[in-house]
Formats: C-alpha cells, structure tokens, sequence
C-alpha cells in the first residue's frame, strides 16, 4: 500500500484529470437525477473533493475515501462539511454493511489491482435498493480496433496510471457478480461507438 499511496500523492500533486474532466458535470447530472437528496453518499476514490464539494452543494451528505493523504487533506480543507478518510480500496472498507444510499465512483476502477473486491466492498456498505453510479474510460469492439491500428502504444502506455481497461460487458458482469441489477448506460465524449467514457447507473438488488 505505501508505494501506492505515493505514487497517488504524487499524482494529485499535479493537475490530475478528475479536476479538469469536461465530462464531471454531466456524470453529477446523470447522479442526482436517478438519487434523492434524502440520501448519505460514499464518494469512492474522492481525489481533492472536487465531486464531493458539488455532491454536498447539491443537498447531499457526503462521506469520501481515497488512498491518497495529500489528496484527502485538501478535500477536507475544500469541503468541511463532508467527512474523508484516507483508505487502500483494496482493504475492506470502515464502514458498517449498509450504511449508504448511494455511491460515486467516476473514473476510478481503472486504477485499482482487485476491481472484484473493491466492488464487492461498495455493495456491502450500500443498503438494498442503494444506487451507484460507476464511469470510466469505454472500450468497445469498434474503439479497440482504432486503437490498435492507430495508438496501441500511447494508450496502454506501461508507465500511465490505468491498469484495468472495460467494455459494457465486462464492467457489467463485474456488477453483476457483486449483486447489482438494473443498468442503465450512458456514453460521454465523442459519439458512439468510439465513446470516451462509459458511465454506468445501477442498484444493489
């Protein structure tokens, strides 16, 4: 885990993508028009608080988690209403069984060793019925094509921060397997097939 978390200080060190993405606005729209405010919300993999500030702005109590001290310090210092904590998501989460109504996880799954697990944590601490919207970058059989034609080496780059790369069908029965049902699927940036990112609203059943 230390070297991990490191390397995600460093990270967020810099001007890290989640706090300059055009696509955050519309995946906090597709949120809060499928999640009551009435709800207590896991931002998992919350960076520097950016979603988390626009998440509890929006009426929501929001409870944050990321690997990364430097990160979860300015989102603290950002969003003081909000409660963070540093966690590896490939520990169990501290959180009690179904102690949320809902989840945010954009644009993180990519980054983690053990997607099962992580996944599996998040439908533990939802309650039944509990909402999580997922994204992260789309690859489908059309963009896969281009890319190995035309920038196969750039975009699985050795030394780049994604280690996971999904399609529909695979994030989907990733999901599935964890006891999440109803999916309803969006795809941001560029048009389809050759989509930027893949966003994911579903319920724990």
């Amino acid at each position: 885990m230390e070297e991990t978390a490191r390397y995600y200080d460093d990270y967020w060190n810099r001007e890290a993508p989640p706090d300059t993405d055009p696509r955050t606005p519309r995946r906090l729209e597709i949120f809060q028009s499928f999640v009551p405010r009435s709800v207590t919300v896991l931002d998992v993999g919350c960076g520097r608080g950016r979603c988390s500030a626009a998440l509890s702005r929006a009426g929501y109590r929001v409870v944050g988690v990321d690997i990364s001290e430097r990160a979860v310090a300015e989102a603290r210092a950002a969003v003081p209403e909000a409660q963070f904590h540093v966690q590896d998501l490939g520990s169990p989460l501290p959180f009690p069984d179904a102690s949320f109504g809902a989840a945010f996880m954009t644009d993180v799954i990519e980054h983690v060793f053990d997607p099962p697990t992580v996944i599996r944590e998040i439908s533990r601490v939802l309650s039944p019925g509990g909402q999580l919207l997922i994204s992260t970058p789309y690859h489908g059989l059309v963009k896969n094509v281009l890319i190995a034609l035309f920038r196969f080496d750039r975009h699985f780059d050795p030394q780049g921060p994604h280690i996971r790369f999904f399609s529909r069908s695979s994030l989907t029965h990733l999901l599935r397997d964890a006891g999440f049902r109803s999916f309803k699927y969006f795809y941001l940036g560029r048009v389809f097939p050759v989509s930027k990112n893949l966003v994911i609203m579903t319920a724990k059943a």
